[in-house]
């Protein structure tokens, strides 16, 4: 056992054949030495090996301690029932009542029922509990106390919600996660309303979520399209009525990634695409209006123009040619009857030639000819 030494005062106190030796000591006790022993030890020069007392107990008396209270609001006709909560003290004996601060009534036992509260039970209520305790010396008690508040309304509608807000890390392409914090119930249970639209629409969807007592409510709408706008608002009822809504939270869900991929990927092929028509378009614009080919064609033009003309050349083609078209025409009189009009004016024709064979005109120029079947 541990043992802890105190100090002590000491006198003599001396006598005709002994003297006496007296010590006392005063402790400041409290609740958590209840029940320890104590004794004091003597020794002197003499006698140098201690000397025990016997040992005493201590019973330190302390009063009972009554643990908090959470205030209460309640609505009309409802009822109260809450108990008084307490550590023992020394002695163990309690006696406990309930009191109200603004009149004389008063309540025995760890229990106070109020049947069909009213209005006029508002106030503040302790819970008193005490014991009485018998000292060495004297009587007394003692006692504890702890108080909480009674609120008493009249039925209500329900406060509106707040707080209300998406959560933007939980959010799927198809979901949006909802948050929002619970108001005043109004005294009876509440129902929370969500109602949604996209922000393109006017028609709203609805979605109705009782009241868990959380502190913060939560709820997942899903079945949405991607990368959608959507107006939300959330409101509260009571058998006694709407609560007012909340300002509208506008929360986007999310878009697909392979349908990102594939756009940047139509996006890039449509510039490449588009790149190249361009291209194209200035390649044959280019070559339509070159100025270099223009001025390549005039001047072989003008070079040929430039030539010296090759008179002997020009006459040896006009007299093949008119060797070719006599021997034509005198073929074409074997094939015609003497009395025929085309073999009269093929011959006139021949006539002619021989005649004007001395200059240098085209002999056959003004011939025509007629096929007579």
């Amino acid at each position: 056992m541990n043992e802890t030494k105190y100090p002590t005062s000491s006198f003599i106190d001396k006598h005709e054949d002994f003297g006496v030796t007296e010590s006392r000591i005063t402790l400041a006790l409290s609740r958590q030495q209840n029940g320890t022993q104590i004794f004091c030890e003597a020794s002197n020069t003499v006698n140098t090996s201690p000397i025990r007392s016997s040992e005493k107990i201590l019973n330190v008396l302390y009063p009972p301690t009554v643990l908090h209270m959470n205030n209460v609001t309640l609505i009309e006709d409802s009822t109260l029932d809450i108990n008084c909560t307490y550590t023992l003290g020394n002695p163990t004996e309690m006696t406990v009542q309930w009191t109200r601060d603004i009149d004389s009534r008063t309540w025995n036992g760890t229990q106070l029922l109020i049947s069909k509260v009213s209005l006029e039970d508002t106030g503040t209520y302790q819970c008193r509990v005490l014991n009485f305790m018998q000292l060495t010396d004297d009587h007394e008690y003692d006692f504890d106390m702890k108080a909480f508040y009674l609120q008493v309304n009249a039925p209500s509608v329900p406060d509106s919600p707040s707080e209300v807000r998406y959560v933007a890390d939980h959010t799927t392409t198809s979901s949006i996660h909802l948050e929002w914090k619970p108001g005043y119930d109004g005294g009876t249970p509440q129902t929370f309303h969500i109602k949604y639209k996209t922000s393109s629409s006017n028609t709203w969807s609805y979605v109705n979520i009782d009241d868990t007592g959380e502190d913060v409510m939560q709820y997942i709408l899903t079945g949405l399209s991607e990368k959608t706008h959507f107006d939300i608002v959330v409101y509260a009822s009571n058998k006694m009525g709407t609560s007012t809504e909340s300002s509208i939270v506008i929360a986007m869900t999310k878009g697909n990634e392979s349908s990102n991929i594939s756009s940047i990927i139509g996006v890039v092929v449509g510039g490449i695409l588009g790149a190249t028509i361009i291209v194209v378009v200035l390649v044959l614009i280019i070559h339509r209006y070159n100025p270099f080919k223009e001025c390549k064609t005039k001047d072989k033009d003008a070079e040929q123009r430039d030539t010296p003309v090759n008179t002997n050349t020009i006459n040896e083609d006009r007299t093949y040619y008119n060797e070719n078209i006599v021997t034509a025409e005198y073929g074409m009189l074997n094939h015609v009857t003497s009395d025929s009009a085309t073999y009269t004016a093929l011959q006139t024709t021949e006539n002619n030639q021989t005649s004007g064979s001395q200059s240098n005109e085209k002999p056959y120029e003004n011939l025509e000819m007629q096929v007579v079947n």
